[in-house]
């Protein structure tokens, strides 16, 4: 026990009607040091905190200060057994303890394991017909069809539905592209120009473009005021669609929106001219990063120009396709979203009045020097979309060098061992004798010997001339040649490869040794390590 708590317990052994009550006759005496008293006050001043941990705060503060437990039940409004246990927590433990609970366990969980499984395949699986998607209601009478339950409430389906994070009434949209060699190809190109160092000579431009509605209001809005928001009536005027081409320069940070009616690729190749001409008159080349739009072609600059002047146009650009289904590698989409989002959320019913808005954002975007922070690079690329990757169906180079060089060098045992002569028609002296007298008996036995087949052909046995620097080869030739079926001892030789060595140093005893348990004359077993051998045995 800490020395400032100073516990009194108070046994009244007389009464035994007040026996049962004795645990509550324990009183503990609270002090608090200046840190606890600091951290206590600063709790209630400040900060939004559970009221349960609030009232522990001043049941603690009010202890402190010597008040008696009916006393701080009464200011707090509390129990007198909530005092008492806040004491107690203190007392025993320490204020982080007094403060908070143990979690409490609560109900028993009304679905099984394999119950939840089933939820979470029917949220998985279609909707049934006539709806659009699942509910929670539906979802809790689908699971009281299937089991045993009487009754299911949405709030369990819900709760369940969350431990695996699954919200069945939303959907989202995703553009899921076919990543193959092609679209890894055209990504990480898209990635390689825009690690490239600025070159004012050589800009990068993203291009895009992104149709907008002009939609004009039947009444008037009613202007915000105090109290109340700003108000517009639900129906509107449609007074058409116009074409917004975005050009963005990363580098450079700076921005143009050009407003047409349509989206030809006469616009197009409009667009591209006033690129060259305009906004970058003394660029060599103009390297421009766009989608795979079908007005997205240098063929719409012969379409709306003549040949010379289309030649002269293109000589200075650089056209850069992303990937299909790879619009998100243009930086002129994100500056679109910005575009609508401070600019274009709201109705706007001329052409004119959506020129000068539009005119009004590109100048402070400029002037702001507001550019796009891309950290997607080729490396990250790699690293977080390498298992998308295709997979490579030849080896590298590197591969195919040491495959090469490993099936032209030859082995170390070939180039000890000379290439034996072959003779081909050197005829066996056992098959020679066979072939000779058929008929005869074993010697052994005393059967008659097997007649060979007449019309087989006759099997010859090549002669081996081992070369000189192969003594073996020589011993294994003349046994060979005077007993046909014994080899000599040295080619039966089987050298038996050792074990690891014995581990050493301190931590050898808590390595895995081979052992032998020996008993001792009291009857106990000793561990007695045996030593790796390493045996050559010949036959």
């Amino acid at each position: 026990m800490k020395a400032r708590y100073w516990p009194w317990v108070f046994v009244i052994d007389n009464c035994p009607g007040l026996r049962s009550s004795s645990a509550m006759n324990v009183h503990y005496r609270v002090k608090l040091n200046d840190d606890e008293r600091a951290e206590l006050k600063g709790l209630l001043a400040k900060g939004k905190r559970s009221a349960r941990k609030l009232k522990r705060a001043q049941i603690l503060l009010a202890a402190d200060a010597g008040e008696s437990d009916e006393a701080i039940a009464a200011s707090v409004s509390v129990g007198t057994s909530t005092v008492f246990r806040t004491k107690r927590r203190f007392v025993e433990g320490n204020l982080e303890r007094a403060l908070t609970e143990d979690k409490r366990p609560g109900a028993k969980r009304k679905l099984s394991g394999k119950e939840e499984a089933l939820l979470v395949a029917t949220t998985c699986s279609a909707p049934p017909a006539g709806r659009a998607r699942w509910t929670l209601s539906l979802l809790a009478g689908v699971m009281i069809a299937l089991t045993d339950h009487e009754e299911l409430s949405r709030e369990t389906v819900r709760r369940r539905l969350g431990e695996s994070k699954l919200k069945p009434w939303r959907q989202e949209m995703w553009c899921v592209p076919e990543i193959n060699g092609e679209y890894v190809a055209r990504m990480e190109h898209v990635l390689d120009l825009y690690a490239e160092a600025p070159d004012p000579l050589r800009p990068l431009v993203c291009f895009d473009e992104s149709p907008t509605q002009l939609i004009g209001e039947v009444r008037e809005p009613i202007p915000a005021k105090p109290g109340q928001l700003q108000r517009y009536d639900s129906e509107y005027q449609r007074n058409g669609t116009v074409n917004l081409f975005i050009m963005i320069d990363p580098h450079r940070r700076w921005r143009h929106v050009k407003i047409t009616d349509r989206r030809r690729a006469l616009d197009f190749a409009e667009c591209m001219r006033e690129l060259v001409d305009v906004h970058y008159p003394a660029a060599e080349l103009i390297r421009v990063v766009m989608d795979n739009l079908s007005t997205h072609t240098p063929g719409a600059l012969y379409e709306a120009f003549e040949p010379e002047e289309a030649h002269r146009i293109l000589r200075r650009l650089e056209f850069h396709f992303v990937p299909k289904h790879g619009s998100w590698l243009n930086m002129a989409e994100i500056e679109i979203g910005v575009l609508r989002g401070q600019c274009l959320d709201r109705r706007i019913e001329d052409v004119g009045l959506l020129r000068a808005e539009v005119a009004a954002w590109e100048t402070q975007r400029n002037e702001a020097k507001a550019t796009i922070e891309w950290t997607f690079t080729t490396e990250k690329a790699r690293e977080k979309m390498g298992r998308a990757y295709p997979k490579a169906a030849l080896p590298g180079p590197i591969a195919s060098a040491v495959e090469a060089a490993e099936t032209s060098a030859p082995s170390p045992a070939a180039s000890n061992i000379a290439s034996p002569a072959v003779e081909p028609m050197a005829v066996s002296p056992v098959l020679e004798s066979a072939t000779q007298s058929p008929a005869a008996a074993d010697p052994i036995s005393g059967s008659p010997a097997v007649e060979p087949i007449a019309a087989g052909p006759i099997i010859a046995t090549p002669v081996v001339e081992p070369s000189a620097t192969s003594p073996a080869a020589e011993s294994i030739q003349t046994t060979a040649a005077n007993q046909p079926f014994e080899l000599a001892p040295a080619a039966r030789t089987i050298v038996k490869k050792p074990r690891k060595r014995t581990p050493r140093g301190p931590l050898a005893r808590f390595k895995a040794r081979p052992t032998i348990l020996k008993k001792r004359p009291g009857g106990r077993s000793k561990a007695k390590a045996e030593p790796v051998k390493t045996t050559v045995r010949s036959y």
